[in-house]
């Protein structure tokens, strides 16, 4: 007979942030159980993930560098890292500082307002500025002049698609 309370279980919601596939390799916080392959398809944007893994993005060095990398998130990502802390475990800064999503990157361009994507452009460096390039071009022919124009002057590109049939 077990006496006591049973604690239920936690999960939290990642949410992958780029296009196409991702696979995330997490070891268990307490290294209990191997390490689980997080699969997302490409048309896939979240996954339950019990709390022993999602605390163990903390430890997994691949995962770290791809949540920095902007490839992922979590749902209620304060409180994870708030006991993934409590739990004596390192959350680096750069994680901590918020990350802007491909649904707020097209909530921006569709928006048409140069201001509100002049200051998203402000405040997204290395694979965010990847993927708002990419998401531009995507959305060409459904964003205005001036966007285009902003676009193109600040990040250096050009977005208007090339046709090789031409």
């Amino acid at each position: 007979m077990v006496t006591g309370t049973i604690k239920p279980r936690t999960q939290f919601v990642m949410i992958k942030n780029t296009e196409g596939g991702l696979t995330v390799v997490l070891e268990a916080y307490d290294f209990s159980v191997p390490a689980r392959p997080i699969h997302f398809k490409h048309d896939q944007e979240k996954n339950y993930i019990p709390e022993k893994w999602a605390i163990g993005t903390f430890i997994t060095p691949n995962a770290v560098r791809q949540m920095e990398l902007g490839y992922f998130t979590f749902e209620n990502l304060d409180v994870l890292i708030q006991k993934a802390e409590e739990l004596g475990y390192y959350v680096p800064d750069s994680i901590k500082e918020p990350k802007v999503t491909l649904k707020e990157m097209k909530t921006a361009l569709r928006s048409g307002d140069v201001k509100i994507v002049e200051k998203l452009v402000n405040g997204i460096t290395g694979k965010n500025k990847t993927d708002l390039i990419s998401l531009s071009r995507t959305m060409y022919s459904n964003l205005n002049q001036s966007v285009i124009e902003y676009l193109e002057k600040k990040l250096r590109v050009q977005l208007k698609p090339v046709d090789l049939s031409e």
